[in-house]
């Protein structure tokens, strides 16, 4: 069985990197939105902040994709 000829086998590899590529663009694209208005305001956060953010948003991306479908 050719993998290119199948299709839907190639649907069934490819869509689940299609997902997680999509989010990942997605939330890196907020960030960077958030990022750039406190950039303007000239607003600092601190660096434990930051680790606890970005902690707290992959721990809560890990528990929606490992509860879901």
């Amino acid at each position: 069985m050719n993998i290119i000829s199948s299709k839907g086998v190639l649907e069934n590899m490819v869509a689940p990197w299609l997902s997680s590529v999509s989010i990942a663009l997605a939330s890196n694209l907020d960030n960077a939105g958030v990022g750039a208005a406190y950039g303007v305001r000239n607003i600092k956060i601190p660096f434990y902040a930051s680790v606890v953010i970005a902690f707290m948003g992959f721990l809560l991306t890990l528990i929606g994709g490992c509860s879901g479908r």
